[in-house]
């Protein structure tokens, strides 16, 4: 009977690390939490800024201007991707034809962040010189 209780009660006790790693397993799980994390990193988050002010962002642009390996920037972008910040579009035979585009909420998500550091952001610009 003692046994019983004691798992029983073992079960039920948690430890703050197991707690705080299942909170942020979680919210990783979410969009936010993947586009975040895909965002930390600050050369994701300048190709993501590259992709927003150009029309087409091809792939042999970026590896020009960034300087960076084929492997090292296609891990980059496929980050992005999976994160739903950008989308792909082109012929998949013909790696040079390849353009990004930024997602509806990868522009969104930007937007905010600029507006919550108090940075203009692409559409307050374009407002104002509207004016």
């Amino acid at each position: 009977m003692t046994n019983d209780y004691r798992k029983g009660h073992a079960y039920r006790m948690r430890t703050d690390a197991n707690y705080r790693r299942t909170r942020e397993e979680a919210f990783n799980e979410t969009f936010l939490g993947r586009s975040l994390k895909a965002l930390s990193s600050a050369d994701r988050f300048e190709l993501m800024l590259h992709i927003l002010d150009g029309e087409k962002a091809t792939f042999n642009e970026m590896l020009e201007i960034y300087e960076m390996t084929n492997g090292n920037l296609s891990h980059h972008l496929n980050q992005l991707k999976k994160a739903g910040l950008i989308k792909q579009r082109g012929l998949l035979t013909d790696r040079r034809s390849h353009y990004y585009l930024p997602t509806f909420y990868g522009r969104k998500l930007i937007d905010t962040l600029f507006k919550l550091n108090n940075l203009p952001t692409k559409s307050d610009i374009v407002e104002n010189n509207g004016t």
